[in-house]
């Protein structure tokens, strides 16, 4: 049996956390054995335990802004003790095989592989540009503290493994193919009765933080100049909460929404676990983050609902949306060219539809949980000397 430390750097149920936990779910319990060590308590704790796994909280060295500050630095070499000890505690003698770091927003893992000889995988689901003092950093520390690096699209790879291609292999996010097949108008509005959303308007849909550049704002800017008295009436959902502390975030995009020439068309609704009824009520799916998203598990959660997905062409979503077949990607912060995608899509409903299908074709084929899980336990039995070695990208892209 493969034993496994696994470090994390949240209890929250966004898009990281969810394919931790996905991942686990269909691991062989005869051949792996987890240990895993959260930073906070939160729901994601308490689902992990509900699948039987041992949880430990405790400091784990989160990366933040202040880490970067002189105090920050001051206070490391003590964070590092504790979390190290905190670790010792945990594993108790215990032989670890490997340990398993998930995104770069926690380092403890990375220190404790090296200070006891394990092997280290760091699973990186971030691409970190500015500034470049942090990203080279980032670049530093995943490359020298890591065996393998597990990068969720090309485009991170590309980022973290400057210099080392070998190093690191790509494995795409994934998500359940549903069994219930392409949502049709009565699940689009039954759903909406759940939710309390009107039942006759296209609805536009966006999933994801309130922060500086998911891209809220953006397509604010764009629906502010679609016309609905033009035959392109439409409502709109934002989906989101903003990060612990920055409640700011919320009160802008409040503002921004009340402001708006369709404000009475346009809602904006808390984080929820339950996400699928959002995105089965929906029409179009956008994401367009102002900064290149890593991967994009919001897209692929859509186009498994047969959602047409409008998303920025920057980052690991060229990777998932194939332009003009499974939606539109339109240059980054254009707001422009976001709105004349939306045009099109509120015009044509046959269009949606041809786009959705084929999105979720897509995902199935590429974009599945048992994809997504194959290529992730091939590294680990990689690394701990079970598996054959491993090229840049897995599976075989088509």
């Amino acid at each position: 049996m493969l034993r496994i430390l696994v470090i994390h750097q949240s209890a929250e149920l966004y898009g990281s956390d969810r394919s931790l936990l996905e991942l686990f779910a269909g691991l062989d319990r005869n051949r792996f054995s987890l240990v895993v060590c959260l930073p906070e308590h939160g729901p994601l704790e308490d689902a992990l335990r509900a699948q039987g796994l041992e949880v430990h909280v405790m400091p784990l060295i989160k990366v933040s802004r202040s880490l970067f500050s002189p105090r920050g630095l001051f206070r490391l070499p003590g964070d590092v003790v504790r979390a190290l000890r905190a670790l010792g505690r945990v594993v108790q003698g215990r032989r670890i095989d490997l340990v398993y770091t998930n995104t770069l927003a926690v380092l403890a893992g990375a220190f404790w592989a090296r200070l006891r000889g394990v092997p280290h995988v760091w699973h990186v689901r971030e691409i970190i540009l500015e500034p470049r003092a942090v990203s080279r950093f980032f670049q530093i520390m995943a490359r020298s503290f890591s065996k393998r690096l597990i990068c969720n699209s090309e485009q991170t790879r590309l980022w973290i493994a400057a210099g080392r291609p070998d190093q690191a292999v790509t494995v795409w996010n994934g998500v359940a193919v549903l069994d219930e097949g392409v949502p049709t108008a009565a699940s689009r509005i039954e759903a909406r009765r759940r939710l309390n959303l009107p039942l006759d308007l296209p609805l536009i849909l966006m999933v994801g933080r309130i922060n500086a550049w998911k891209g809220q704002d953006l397509l604010m800017e764009a629906v502010d100049t679609l016309d609905p008295s033009g035959g392109l009436p439409f409502q709109m959902v934002f989906v989101g909460s903003a990060p612990p502390g920055r409640p700011e975030f919320t009160e802008h995009l409040n503002r921004r929404i009340a402001a708006s020439p369709h404000a009475a068309r346009i809602q904006l609704r808390p984080f929820t676990e339950a996400i699928t009824d959002y995105y089965r009520a929906a029409d179009i799916l956008v994401v367009p983050s102002r900064e290149p998203e890593p991967f994009g598990r919001v897209a692929i959660e859509g186009m498994a609902c047969a959602l047409p997905v409008v998303a920025a062409r920057h980052g690991g979503l060229v990777e998932i949306v194939d332009n003009g077949t499974t939606g539109f990607l339109f240059p980054p912060n254009d707001a422009t060219a976001l709105a004349e995608a939306l045009r099109m899509l509120l015009q044509d409903a046959a269009l949606r539809q041809r786009l959705g299908e084929e999105g979720r074709a897509r995902q199935k084929a590429l974009f599945s949980l048992e994809t997504y899980r194959d290529g992730v336990v091939s590294v680990f039995l990689e690394v701990t000397g079970q598996g054959a070695p491993l090229g840049k990208s897995l599976p075989e892209r088509a």
